[in-house]
Parts: C-alpha cells; structure tokens; sequence
C-alpha cells in the first residue's frame, strides 16, 4: 500500500504540475477537462501497474549464484501460523473510518437530492432536461439531467441561470464529479485527490459559464455571477451554479480566447507524459543500477518470502502418512524482469518423498516477481538456492517465528561476499573434479557467535570442512529476537563449490 501510494504521489504531482504551469490559464476548457479526467486515472493505473511487465535492459553479464536460509513446513509451522494472525493495523483502523465518513457524505448529498426530487416541482424542458423548482434550494444547480432552482426565481435571471445548468447537464459533468467523489472516498487523505475535485469543478464551471454567457450580455452575466455569491448552503456532489472562486470566474469569464497556436501547450504535454512514463516505469531498474552489487530479493525481502512460503506450501497427505521428512533444496532462476524460471530440486545424497519434491517445486513456480539481481551496475539474471525443510515434529526455533532477524554485520549481501572472499576450494577435491552443494545448520546463540555445526549434506568431506572453517572466522552476527528477547535461532546455510 506504501508503496502504491508513493508512486501515485509521484504521478499526480508530475500531473499536476503540467496542468497549473502550462494548461490551467488557457480557454481550451474541454481539453483541460480531458487531461485532468485523463491523468487522474493514469497516475492509478501507473501506480497498479506490476514491474514485471517491464522490458528489461539487454545485459549479459555472469550470473550470480546466492544461497537463501532455510524454511521449515510442517506440523509445528501450521501451529504457529494459527496462533499468530496478525491484529488489525490502527492505520487500517483510522483509514476504514475515514473512507467511512467520506462515504457517508456522499450518501447523504445524494439522500438530499433524492428528497428535492419528491418535494420539488418537475417540468421537462425540450431539450430533455427535467426543471424541478422548490423553496429548498437557494443556488441553481444540476445533477445529470435534472435542473434545481430556486422557486420562486426573478424570471430575467431564469434564462440566464437555466443556460449554465443544461450546459452541465449536456456535458455530462455529473459523471466526472461521481468520479472525483469516489476518489476522494477511497483516498480521503491524500490532498491530490481533492485538487483533481476542485480542478474539475472550476473546469466545469469554466464551461458552463462560456455556454451561457455566449446568449447573453457577458456584463450582465457576470453581476448575475456576483449576486448569486452568497445565496447559501451546497451540496458536495453537484454542479452549483456558484461553485468556484469568483475571482478566477470572472477573468475567465472576459478574457480573450486563447490563440489556436497555444493549444501547441497540449502537443508538448504529451512527449513530457511519456517521458514521464518512461523514467517512472524504468525508475526501480534505474536505481538498482546506481548501485554496484544487489543481489535478487522477493519483493519485501526474506521475512515476506518466508511469510509466503509458511502460506503457500501444504504438507503433502502422502507423506504426511508415510512419516516422510527430509529437505529439498529448489534451484530457480531470478530473470532480468524479476520472472521466475528453470525451478528445478537439487539432487541429494539422501532422497526425499517425491511428494515433498513435487509440493515445494509447485509453490516457488508460483513465487510473484522478484527484484531483479544487479552485478558490476547491470542487471543480470541470478540463479537461486532455496532449501525447504519438511518437518513433522519441529521444536527448534525457526527463522519465520521470529519478530527480529538474525543479521550479518551489513547485511546479507556482505555475508555472501565474506563467503566468496574467504573460501578456497580444497585442492584435492579441485584436482579430482569434485563439487556440489554442501548444506550446514548452525546455531546462532545469543551473542552472535556461531556454534553446533552439522553436515546436512556434502559431496565430499573435505568441502564441507572448509565452509565450516571460514564460518568459525566470521564476525559476530547480530543475533534474532523474540517477543522483544534475544534467541537462539537455527540457520541453515548452503555453499555450492563449483568447478
């Protein structure tokens, strides 16, 4: 949602902009009525829009291999997900009522005039409109084809009045204000949704006011606009005849239309948008080239991939009745537009029940883009290790159950580069054309250091004793918490040695 919102700030800012620096002082009114319709719909359509469907820069460097921690799936993960639904957000709480009493007022705009329609008297006009004149109302207004005024009105203002609200009526300017409403619902809070409301309606009235100033004289329409200044009360959701600043009306109102050579404006808004469009939809790809090394992440990093994973993956019956447990490592490729491809199980020394196999390759298939790997400010596709335990009877504390990670001084990425830069493949495994994948569990105690390592799996001795040795020369992780308490957490580690 965060994420959603900073990036319509973004767009409708840009939007904006345009509009009050280039378009907003011009006469060309149904076309400034189109782009701020336009644009509003845009930027939410910008800001829905997954990266993923992005192309991706043409780059062909190596592709990095990274190794991800362990998760555990079993009887004890489905317990502690049960016991652990999150409790309603206060935002979620302030924002629900927010939307609410926004909501209520336009429920109760439309209840008063649903009760003007029933009280006031009604008669067509030829061109379809429907007048409904009633002592309720104290400024003109419309809504869709129905035209209120006030009764009784001085008849050598009617015509007047009765031209500005069937130019709202025609235009179908009652569409448009449904349209900001809802925005201004369900976005309640943001100050851009109300000025794309307050934009529309002076639009609006722009229009209306130029219909009905074209049968009459402009300087007596303009004392007619004067004297209906402070008629009374509005609704929220109609089209007033007084609704914008006075002021702004009546410059509008006698200014000289604008030169057809200044609708130009309106050609060059169209390449800024796409440029627009350009930088923002490239932007996440852009920043992550600024940077030299970033390795591919699930979208909200290891806790939501675990969270998703805790979700998603169910304990196959099968196993479940044959007492089958074991780890399956899965081999996936993170491509250069975040995809996920070429899922495959990493053969083991120990075989796991086919089912296990099948369960975890089906639920990484099904991951949502990554975040695409960067190397040397390119990015690149990345190859990725996932082992997923199978575990019916799980007492050791796990890294989901935990409200604080255990970290590496500088993050995962130093971890990984700590790694790189402290193991030597032994020379006669090198010799022999040994390699594969050695997976280790550890112990990260309370301290941070690292303690009971254990061979999960190793192509050969040797291998595995050299991963074990750069680990006991690792700094002190910070460790992971609990319930505000530092814990010991269980971390499992695969080092693949490749020729």
């Amino acid at each position: 949602m965060a994420i959603f919102l900073l990036k319509l700030t973004l767009c409708w800012c840009f939007f904006a902009l345009i509009y009050s620096l280039l378009l907003r002082q011009e006469t060309f009114f149904r076309s400034s009525r189109l782009y701020l319709l336009g644009t509003a719909a845009l930027g939410i359509l910008l800001s829905c829009w997954p990266e993923s469907e992005l192309p991706a820069p043409l780059f062909s460097p190596e592709e990095p291999i990274i190794f991800l921690p362990m998760i555990t799936i079993g009887m004890q993960t489905a317990e502690n997900t049960a016991q652990s639904i999150p409790g309603i957000s206060w935002l979620w709480v302030v924002y629900i009522l927010g939307a609410a009493l926004a909501g209520a007022r336009t429920v109760h705009g439309l209840f008063k005039i649903y009760q003007l329609l029933k009280t006031g008297a009604w008669r067509r006009l030829e061109d379809g409109a429907i007048l409904i004149e009633t002592p309720a109302v104290k400024i003109p207004f419309s809504f869709f084809k129905w035209v209120f005024i006030p009764a009784p009105t001085p008849s050598d203002n009617l015509p007047m009045l009765l031209a500005h609200e069937r130019a709202h009526a025609r235009g179908g300017h009652s569409y448009d204000v449904l349209f900001a409403e809802i925005l201004c619902v369900f976005l309640w809070f943001h100050p851009l949704s109300h000025w794309y409301r307050k934009a529309l309606r002076t639009v609006h009235e722009y229009l209306a006011d130029a219909a009905a100033s074209s049968q009459s004289d402009k300087k007596q329409y303009g004392l007619l606009l004067i004297g209906q200044a402070q008629s009374g009360m509005q609704l929220s959701l109609v089209n007033h005849f007084f609704q914008s600043p006075l002021k702004q009306r009546i410059i509008m109102l006698t200014k000289t239309s604008s030169s057809p050579v200044r609708a130009l404006k309106f050609a060059l808004v169209l390449p800024l948008t796409l440029l627009f469009i350009l930088v923002f939809r490239q932007g996440p790809l852009l920043a992550q080239q600024a940077g030299r090394e970033a390795q591919a992440e699930f979208d909200g990093g290891q806790p939501k991939l675990f969270a998703f994973l805790v979700e998603n993956i169910k304990y196959p019956a099968a196993a479940k009745t044959a007492n089958a447990e074991g780890t399956v490592f899965v081999s996936f490729n993170v491509k250069k537009d975040g995809s996920i491809s070429d899922v495959a199980a990493v053969k083991s020394a120990k075989e796991v029940h086919p089912d296990l196999t099948a369960e975890a390759i089906r639920v990484v298939k099904s991951m949502p883009p990554w975040k695409p790997a960067v190397k040397d400010g390119k990015i690149v596709k990345s190859q990725m290790t996932l082992p997923i335990k199978f575990s019916l009877d799980s007492k050791t504390l796990e890294l989901f159950d935990l409200q604080e990670m255990p970290e590496f001084p500088g993050g995962q990425e130093k971890f990984m580069e700590f790694l790189s830069n402290n193991i030597q493949y032994p020379a006669d495994a090198r010799k022999n054309g040994i390699q594969g994948m050695v997976a280790i569990s550890f112990i990260i105690e309370t301290d941070g250091s690292l303690s009971e390592f254990t061979n999960l799996r190793s192509p050969r001795e040797d291998l595995y004793q050299e991963a074990v040795r750069v680990l006991k020369l690792a700094p002190k992780f910070k460790p992971g918490k609990k319930d505000g308490q530092e814990v010991r957490v269980k971390y499992t580690l695969p080092v693949k040695f490749k020729l």
